[in-house]
Parts: structure tokens; sequence; C-alpha cells
């Protein structure tokens, strides 16, 4: 019975970490670093659409990296925590809870809107499978490991969804 909570919570993290870090910067430099210092006229010119959207994108990756970044360490934690899930489920409760309060940390910081939006929607399925472990550890039942199951799956949708969001 404790198996498939375990694989389900570990398949999660695993997708986790895997599709936060489509979120990290290229080491090739973008046009934007590499192109000369532009001229004085060009300097004093109304901003363009163009330099709209480079700070969209500068935004929204520096979002991507906040999130990610935030996820990958907070991950560690807690997958060293929920590998004693069968034999420590508080432990493993008390993980998943500073994993969700380290996530609203980090998306308070985010500035993209997209970027923001899909992480509560991350978040918030970190706190359903929490509330659903709170609730199996209270009433062991193979009905109270189904409803662990569902936000799992969640979790693993919205997480793979970020990274989808942030381009990768």
């Amino acid at each position: 019975m404790r198996t498939p909570i375990i694989g389900g919570i570990a398949a999660a993290l695993v997708l986790l970490t895997g599709c936060t870090s489509a979120a990290a910067p290229s080491s090739t430099p973008s046009p934007v670093a590499t192109s000369a210092a532009p001229t004085a006229s060009a300097t004093s010119a109304a901003p363009t659409a163009s330099a709209s959207a480079d700070s969209d994108d500068l935004t929204k990756a520096a979002s991507c990296l906040e999130i990610g970044k935030t996820a990958n360490d907070a991950a560690t934690t807690l997958n060293a925590a929920l590998a004693d899930i069968g034999t420590d489920p508080k432990k493993s409760l008390t993980a998943l809870q500073e994993f969700s309060k380290t996530l609203k940390a980090s998306i308070a910081k985010l500035e993209d809107p997209a970027v923001k939006a899909q992480s509560e929607k991350a978040v918030a399925a970190v706190d359903e499978t929490t509330a659903a472990l709170e609730k199996l550890i209270k009433n062991p039942t193979a009905d109270g490991l189904k409803k662990l199951q569902e936000p799992l799956a969640r979790v693993d949708t919205e997480f793979n969804a970020i990274g989808t969001v942030c381009g990768g």
C-alpha cells in the first residue's frame, strides 16, 4: 500500500526538478548582450515595441529562474524527507508544508504574470497533497491513498505546466 504513494511522490518530484531546469539560461550570449552600444540619437528615441518585448522576455526569464531555483532547492530537501514516507509520514508532511511555504515566498517575488499564475496553481496542488497526506495519516485507508494520488498527479501536471510557460 505504501509503495504507490512513494512512487507517485518520487515521480512528481523527478518531473518537478526536470521541468524547472528548462528555465535555466543558455551559455550563448543574447544579441542584446553582444550588440554595440547605441548611438546618442538611438538613446534619445522613444522606446519601441521591440524594447518592451525584450523587457517582458527578461521579466519572464527572471521569473522562471527564480521559481526554478526555488523548486529545485526545495525539492532536494523534500525528496530526502519523502523517502521516509512509509516509516515517518509526519516527517514527510512537515517537508511538504515547508516546500509549500518556500514556494509561496518565491512566488511573491515573481514579476511575470503568466509564470506567477501557473506557479500559484502548482503550489495549490502541493497544498492539496499536504491536506490529503494529513487525512491519510489520521485515517490510513485505501480511499485515503486514492485521495493522495489525485493531488500528486495534479502536482506533476502543474509543475510541468510551469516548464511549458517558461518555454521548456
